[in-house]
This record gives structure tokens, C-alpha cells and sequence, in this order.
């Protein structure tokens, strides 16, 4: 059996500190998890339908095919995405998922995101965050809006009549997993805000 001699090899300082930093570097970036919180689509008031199961109106199908082909040119895609199983926010998250490629899989329906709090959009996010890197909520307003000002640790962009969580509307958030803050308010930083009508695809 062939053993392959052991060779000391001196690194200049110059290359230890490149290992080193490079090594901190790393470690700094594996802190780091993204959360994507979104809105269901357009619905449509004119079906005659109850609240939960009214379905997307024709724009709201668009707008989240829209926001499926961005979500799939994008660095953002979820690892675990859970979401309001209301008509309008499901019908949403599957045609995300079949523009952007995602695998229905990746999908819990979760009945309490359909009338919740921002606690438990928290909490959910949490513990998803343990097994997972990039987590996706989809619900209602107005927790959405309420979750997007609560993580943002900066002003948030409005629409020019002064809305943020517009229908489809995709928030894409870096928080460090590490910090005492972590989900705290304040603790994320707003990497992208995009809404259907400001993008070409």
C-alpha cells in the first residue's frame, strides 16, 4: 500500500493571512439566512366566492407567473416555502413555483397564515430556519405589511400612493442567524423589494 509521504510546507504571512481571512470570511457568510416573505396575487371580488376561497382575478395570474420567472432568474430561490392555503395565495404559490422551477414539495400549506399574527410568522420562520438556509412565507395583509417594517432595519420604499406589500409583492430580507436579535425588529436587512409592475418578464 502506497503512503504518501507528509510535506511541511512554510506559508508566507501574506498567504496565512489570506487563509485566515478567507476563513472568517466563510464563517461570517454561513451566519447569514434570507427570508422572503411575499402576498398572494390579485383575486378576483366578482366570483361570488367566500373570502378563503376566492381565486386569483386574470392580473393576479400574471402578476405571480410574473414573479416566478423573476423569483427563477434571481440568487433567491427557497429552500422551504410556507404559505396561507386560502385560493388566492395558493393558486399563487403554485404558479411561482411552476415558472420558477421549484418543486411543489418544497410547499406546507399552513392554515393559521391565513389570519395570523406576526408572532407566529416569526416563530414559523424560526424553526424553519434550522434545517433550511432560504425560508419563503406567503400570506395576507396586513401581517405582510406589518412583517415588512417590523425586520426591515431601514425605511421601507412605498408605491407612489404610499402602499408596501402590494398584491405579489416579493420582500427579499438577509438576517444574521447568530445574533441575539435574530428575527428581532430591526434584524433584517431589505435586500430587494419588486413588485409585478416594475419588472420587464
Amino acid at each position: 500500500m502506497f503512503i504518501a509521504p507528509i510535506i511541511n510546507v512554510k506559508l508566507p504571512v501574506s498567504c496565512k493571512n489570506l487563509t485566515y481571512f478567507a476563513s472568517v470570511s466563510l464563517n461570517n457568510a454561513m451566519k447569514k439566512v434570507t427570508l422572503i416573505i411575499m402576498r398572494h396575487g390579485k383575486s378576483d371580488w366578482h366570483t361570488g366566492e367566500n373570502d378563503f376561497d376566492r381565486p386569483l382575478s386574470e392580473r393576479g395570474t400574471r402578476d405571480a407567473a410574473r414573479m416566478g420567472r423573476w423569483l427563477s432568474s434571481s440568487r433567491y430561490l427557497p429552500d422551504q416555502i410556507i404559505a396561507s392555503p386560502a385560493t388566492r395565495a395558493k393558486q399563487t404559490v403554485e404558479l411561482l413555483c411552476k415558472e420558477s422551477g421549484l418543486d411543489i414539495k418544497q410547499i406546507v400549506w399552513e392554515k393559521s397564515f391565513y389570519s395570523t399574527d406576526i408572532q407566529n410568522l416569526l416563530d414559523t420562520a424560526k424553526n424553519n430556519f434550522d434545517v433550511n438556509n432560504t425560508v419563503m412565507l406567503v400570506g395576507h395583509n396586513p401581517v405582510m405589511d406589518e412583517l415588512l417594517h417590523y425586520l426591515s432595519d431601514d425605511d421601507v420604499p412605498s408605491t407612489q400612493s404610499g402602499k408596501y406589500m402590494t398584491t405579489a409583492n416579493i420582500a427579499v430580507f438577509e438576517i444574521n442567524k447568530e445574533s441575539k436579535k435574530f428575527l428581532h425588529a430591526g434584524s433584517g436587512k431589505l435586500l430587494t423589494l419588486v413588485r409585478p409592475k416594475e419588472i420587464d418578464t
